[in-house]
């Protein structure tokens, strides 16, 4: 799909004119052929504000792709404007929830899920070239059963609608709840049970070995070991469906099956030492793990030819916690709305 996402250039619409942002394309297309991501919604500064960015963008004639996001159903004269004013375009949609009253505590999506697919529909019918639609595990309301259950109304968008253009993925909230966040400050609003609230016990969670143990938190409905569990059964089945339409090739799918069980005996290997050994054996038997997992580096819940925004890996932590880490890669962060 997006051979050159690496190449990403990413602009923040929250400050800056449409002058601004069409300056900054200027500068960008001076030295790079690669997609243009658009950070947040446009609308965000209302409809006018994103009409007129669109329309000094038309008279730019830029060759690159462009990449919008969308917190929020989209009629389809927005669509129209924007392949009037690009050659190539792509969506990013971050629902994080099949369920509308999740969405609607999250404040993004806050709309019918036949709101959502019509807004899809109408993309892919003016020119859209890809739709990257993103789930979330670890949301507030959210027990297990809505957690995976995702994957069902990814596999009804892509049997509904029929378009190899839609690609789903799922991702966990993690390592920590977002400090400065609304779910950080008031917790118990959200349903969420704070594990961290000071600097050094955010430090102290990135040197724990798993990314299980990083975890910063807890919800109403999901303890750590839950909302683990169902990012792994949600990603294998998230992965398998993908397969199943055409989305991945074999040889893709096949490596993410293998990583994933990697990463989940990692985990719950961890989990072993720390339950039987102690604090001196610990040390030397996480180490002898470390050692026999290969390319702890590699472990991921999505294709390297889907997602390109390369990483290294979670901060400086140990070998470990960037093995059960990569799955919560950057680029899953970086592009999953937060409770913000």
């Amino acid at each position: 799909m997006y051979d050159a996402r690496q190449q990403y250039q990413q602009q923040s619409v929250q400050t800056a004119s449409p002058e601004k942002l069409i300056e900054d394309v200027r500068t960008i297309t001076s030295f790079s052929e690669g997609p243009i991501f658009i950070v947040h919604d446009l609308r965000q500064g209302g409809w006018d504000y994103a009409a007129e960015f669109f329309g000094l963008l038309a008279e730019e004639d830029v060759d690159n792709e462009f990449v919008f996001e969308l917190f929020g159903p989209a009629p389809p004269k927005y669509f129209e404007m924007i392949d009037k004013a690009v050659e190539n375009y792509s969506l990013e949609l971050s629902p994080e929830s099949h369920k509308p009253e999740i969405r609607k505590k999250m404040g993004k999506f806050a709309v019918s899920n036949e709101a959502i697919e019509a807004t899809i529909r109408a993309a892919l019918a003016n020119g859209c070239r890809n739709i990257d639609v993103f789930f979330m595990i670890g949301l507030p309301d959210q027990n297990y059963e809505d957690a995976v259950g995702a994957v069902d109304y990814a596999e009804k968008l892509l049997t509904e609608i029929d378009d190899d253009r839609i690609v789903p993925f799922i991702a966990p909230l993690a390592p920590f709840l977002d400090p400065g966040s609304p779910a950080f400050e008031n917790p118990e609003a959200y349903g969420y049970e704070p594990l961290a609230e000071t600097l050094e016990e955010h430090r102290q969670l990135l040197l724990e070995p798993s990314w299980k143990r990083m975890l910063s938190y807890e919800t109403e409905h999901l303890t750590r070991e839950d909302i683990v569990a169902a990012t792994y059964e949600a990603a294998e089945r998230m992965n398998r469906l993908k397969y199943e339409h055409g989305l991945l090739e074999e040889t893709t799918f096949r490596s993410i099956v293998d990583k994933l069980e990697t990463s989940r005996t990692v985990v719950d290997r961890v989990d072993e030492i720390y339950e039987t050994t102690t604090p001196g054996e610990r040390e030397r038997k996480l180490d002898a793990l470390a050692e026999e997992v290969p390319d702890f580096g590699e472990y991921s819940i999505a294709g390297e030819d889907e997602l390109w925004w390369q990483s290294n890996g979670l901060r400086n932590v140990p070998t470990l916690a960037r093995l059960g880490g990569h799955i919560l890669a950057d680029e899953f962060r970086q592009r999953v709305g937060r409770l913000s």
